[in-house]
C-alpha cells in the first residue's frame, strides 16, 4: 500500500512542474493520451491482468507460471489483432481518437508491454513480496518524470509527445525483461483450459472494466471534443490533484480485497462491518481535508492559468469518494462471482455518463463533468449496494451509518465550497477542527490502532 501510494505521489509531485513547462493544450493532449490509453488497454488487452488473474493464482496455484505465459501470449495476439485494424483505418481512428499518429503507435506499444509489468505485479502483490516490486514501481516513476522533463524542456516541437515519450522510456525497458522472463519461466503459449478458463471469466467482465474505464475517463475525451484541449488541461489538473485520495484508496483496496475475501471464507462479517466504518471515516475526513484545501492545493500543483479549475475539486472529490463506496458493494459481488450483475450496473452508469456530458456540456462547459461524473457514481454505488443485498442477507456493513455519514460528507463539501472566496471563515473553521482532532487525538489514536490490528 506504501509503495503504491509512494508510486503515485511522485506523479502528482511532478504535477507543479509539468503544469508549468506545458501549455495548456499540451496537458489537455497528455490527458487525452491517457484517458484513450484507460479505454483501450481494458478492450485490446481483455482486462487478463485484472480480476480473472487473481481466481487463478489459487485455481492453478501449481501452475501459474505456465497460466501467466499463456495469457501474455493471448494479450500479444489480441494486441496484434487490434493494431491491424487501426493499420487498416488509420486516418479514421486517428480523427476519432484526436491524437497524433506518433501517440497512438506508443500506446499500442505501451498496452502491450504493461501487460507483462501487470502480470508480474499481480503474482508480486499476490504473495505479499512487495519489496522488488516497490523498487522498481518507484525507480521507473522517478526516472520516467526525470527523462520526461529533460525531454519537454530540451524540445522545440511537440512537448506532449516528449512528456509522454520520457515517461514511457523506463517502463518500456523494464516491461522487455519481464516479457522475456514471464515466457522462458512458463514456456506455455496456447493452453485451451487456460484459454478458455480466462475468456470464460473475463468476458462478461469486460464491459464493467470498460464503463470503470469510461466514467472516469470519458469527461476528458468529452470536452477534449465538445470544448477543447486546454479546458481539458483545466480538467485533468484537478482530477490530479484529486487522484490523491484515489492513489489512498486504491493502495487500501490492493490489500482489502483479500483480506475481505479471507473474512468472507470464514463468515466474520462483524470484523468486516467493524473495520470498514473505519475505513469509511478515514475516507471521509481525508476528502473534506482535501476539499477545504483545494485553492491552495491548486496554487502549488498548477500555474495561475489554471486556477479556476478549484471549483472542479469538490465534485471531482466526492465521486472519489462513490467509487471508493461502490467498490465495497462490488468486492462481495466479485466473491460471489456475479460477474453478470457487475457488468449491469457498470454499464447503466457508463451510458447515464456519457449521456449526461453530452447533454451538460455544451451548455455549462467543462465544468459540468464533474457533476455529471458525481451523479454517475452515486447512481453506480447505490446500483452495486441494491445487487449486492441480492445476492446475500448477511449483514456485512453497516449501511445506515455508511448512507448517512455520506450525506453528511456531501453537504459539507458543497459548503465548504461555498467558502471559497472567503480565505478568513475556511481558515477559521479548518483550525477548528484541527483544534478538536488534537482535543479527541486518544480516541483518534486508539482507532488508528484498532485499523492497524
Amino acid at each position: 500500500m506504501i509503495g503504491s501510494t509512494l508510486q503515485q505521489s511522485i506523479s502528482i509531485i511532478t504535477t507543479p512542474i509539468f503544469t508549468r513547462i506545458l501549455s495548456q493544450n499540451d496537458y489537455g493532449i497528455t490527458n487525452v493520451y491517457l484517458s484513450w490509453y484507460g479505454i483501450l488497454s481494458v478492450i485490446i488487452t481483455l482486462s487478463l491482468t485484472a480480476g480473472v488473474y487473481y481466481n487463478a493464482m489459487l485455481d492453478f496455484k501449481d501452475e501459474i507460471d505456465e497460466f501467466t505465459s499463456s495469457m501474455l501470449i493471448l494479450t500479444t495476439l489480441s494486441t496484434c489483432i487490434f493494431f491491424t485494424i487501426y493499420i487498416i483505418f488509420q486516418s479514421r481512428i486517428t480523427r476519432l481518437l484526436n491524437l497524433p499518429t506518433v501517440l497512438i503507435y506508443i500506446m499500442f506499444l505501451a498496452i502491450l508491454l504493461n501487460s507483462a509489468m501487470g502480470f508480474w505485479m499481480a503474482q508480486q502483490r499476490f504473495n505479499y513480496k512487495y519489496k522488488l516490486s516497490v523498487t522498481i514501481s518507484v525507480f521507473i516513476t522517478i526516472f520516467g518524470a526525470v527523462f520526461s522533463y529533460l525531454i519537454v524542456t530540451n524540445m522545440a516541437g511537440d512537448k506532449a509527445v516528449g512528456k509522454i515519450i520520457g515517461g514511457f522510456i523506463f517502463t518500456a525497458i523494464v516491461s522487455v525483461i519481464m516479457y522475456i522472463s514471464i515466457i522462458l519461466k512458463g514456456k506455455t503459449a496456447f493452453n485451451y483450459k487456460y484459454w478458455k478458463y480466462a475468456l470464460s471469466f473475463n468476458l462478461p467482465l469486460i464491459p464493467h472494466y470498460l464503463s470503470n474505464i469510461v466514467l472516469a475517463q470519458s469527461d476528458k475525451i468529452l470536452i477534449s471534443k465538445m470544448v477543447g484541449n486546454a479546458e481539458a488541461g483545466l480538467y485533468g489538473v484537478a482530477y490530479s490533484a484529486a487522484s490523491v485520495i484515489t492513489i489512498v484508496w486504491t493502495s487500501i483496496n490492493a490489500s482489502w480485497i483479500p483480506w475481505t475475501f479471507k473474512k468472507m471464507r470464514d463468515k466474520q462479517y462483524e470484523d468486516i462491518k467493524r473495520l470498514t466504518n473505519y475505513i469509511v471515516i478515514f475516507c471521509q475526513i481525508a476528502c473534506v481535508g482535501f476539499v477545504s484545501l483545494a485553492p491552495e492545493i491548486i496554487r502549488i500543483l498548477a500555474a495561475p492559468s489554471y486556477y479556476e479549475a478549484i471549483w472542479v475539486v469538490p465534485p471531482v472529490v466526492l465521486g472519489v469518494y462513490f467509487t471508493f463506496l461502490y467498490t465495497l458493494f462490488a468486492n462481495i459481488e466479485f466473491y460471489y462471482k456475479k460477474t453478470k450483475l457487475i457488468m449491469v450496473a457498470s454499464i447503466i452508469a457508463a451510458v447515464a455518463n456519457v449521456i449526461l456530458n453530452i447533454i451538460f456540456i455544451p451548455i455549462f462547459g467543462y465544468i459540468a463533468a464533474a457533476y455529471t461524473t458525481l451523479i454517475s457514481y452515486i447512481i453506480f454505488s447505490f446500483m452495486h449496494y441494491f445487487f449486492m443485498i441480492r445476492i446475500t442477507n448477511k449483514k456485512i456493513y453497516d449501511i445506515r451509518f455508511i448512507f448517512l455519514s455520506s450525506l453528511i460528507l456531501i453537504l459539507a463539501s458543497f459548503g465548504i465550497m461555498c467558502l471559497y472566496d472567503y480565505f478568513i471563515i475556511r481558515y477559521i473553521i479548518i483550525v477548528i477542527v484541527l483544534v478538536i482532532m488534537i482535543i479527541k487525538r486518544k480516541d483518534i489514536l486508539t482507532t488508528i490502532k484498532q485499523i492497524k490490528e
